[in-house]
């Protein structure tokens, strides 16, 4: 039988989850600016008290979901690569992950490229997610790092993690506009083509 402490446990967990959610659908729907913590409130079927006891506004509530779905989104592009010592395999994993991902998660891909809708600011003033950010994505380069290294390339290790990372934001971007998966499916393999040359040494 479950005990009242972890009842209690449940139920918050419950409403944490009912009001991400909404916070998501509604961020994806309508862009940060444009929605407010009573549409949060209504969409998640939970009293505005309920809410703000939770969340203390707006911005506590999209920095906590935000940062959420990156340490998963992180997590499980780890579980996909992990294994995987060739460079270019490993590359090669974490493009597709990352296109199936976002291609598979629509709200999600609003939630970090918000095409066509107000984009959120609160990161702009917030001088700590940037540091933030690249802190929750240290283990999968280390994890890169440790690859290149035993393979013993021919390119130092941080040039070729910014031109990944550069081309998978860009890649974000064509797909929250609208290109089709196909074609930037294509595109992938093209790079990988370029990235094989670059890694190999061939001009």
């Amino acid at each position: 039988m479950m005990s009242i402490t972890a009842r209690r446990m449940e139920e918050k967990q419950q409403r944490i989850e009912s009001i991400t959610q909404a916070a998501l659908e509604l961020f994806a729907e309508k862009g940060y600016s444009d929605c407010n913590m009573n549409d949060i409130a209504a969409r998640a079927r939970l009293g505005k008290a309920t809410l703000y006891y939770y969340f203390p506004n707006k911005e506590a509530l999209f920095k906590f979901l935000l940062k959420r779905e990156t340490e998963k989104f992180y997590r499980k592009a780890i579980e996909t690569i992990r294994g995987e010592m060739q460079p270019l395999s490993a590359i090669r994993k974490l493009l597709f992950f990352y296109l199936d991902y976002f291609a598979n998660n629509p709200k999600l891909l609003n939630l970090f490229f918000p095409m066509g809708k107000s984009s959120p600011v609160v990161l702009r003033r917030d001088p700590n997610w940037e540091k933030e950010a690249e802190n929750l994505r240290t283990p999968i380069d280390r994890y890169f790092k440790q690859v290149f290294a035993r393979s013993e390339l021919n390119v130092p290790a941080d040039r070729l993690l910014k031109i990944v990372w550069t081309f998978l934001i860009g890649a974000s971007v064509k797909l929250a506009q609208g290109h089709s998966v196909k074609n930037i499916r294509s595109e992938m393999n093209f790079v990988i083509q370029i990235l094989e040359k670059y890694i190999s040494g061939e001009k």
